[in-house]
């Protein structure tokens, strides 16, 4: 039989065996990211804000939401040089973080989560 201080031993290295790779992964990832997406850090190339006196009183299209999705249809359809395309985005530059899936975790509760609240209903049948 083992002892406590074994099995606490043995957990340890098995924690050790699962992060490290984990985090190596996550910094491989982090360096990645940075040096392919320059804009992160260079902001005198970076897409700005239009000012309100700017802002036409009609567009062809308007596209609410600049996510991975929102961000190409407005590309594409910018494309045309005859159509005006507004694309809407709420808040403010988001850390670089912010690009990896995987800390999705980590920015909840934090001023990049929008933290919006389901409530369940019980009218559910089985």
């Amino acid at each position: 039989m083992e002892t406590a201080e074994q099995m606490n031993l043995y957990s340890l290295t098995r924690m050790a065996l699962t992060l490290g790779p984990g985090l190596g992964f996550f910094l491989a990832l982090y360096s990645c990211t940075l040096k392919e997406r320059k804009d992160i850090f260079d902001k005198e190339h970076r897409i700005e804000d239009t000012p309100y006196a700017k802002i036409k009183d009609s567009y062809d299209f308007i596209i609410v939401g600049g996510g991975s999705a929102g961000t190409v249809l407005a590309n594409r359809l910018s494309e045309n040089p005859y159509w005006d395309v507004l694309l809407l985005e709420a808040g403010p530059d988001e850390i670089s973080l912010t690009d990896m899936p995987i800390l999705f975790a980590a920015l909840q509760q934090t001023p990049f989560d929008w933290q919006y609240k389901s409530q369940g209903k019980n009218t559910a049948k089985p």
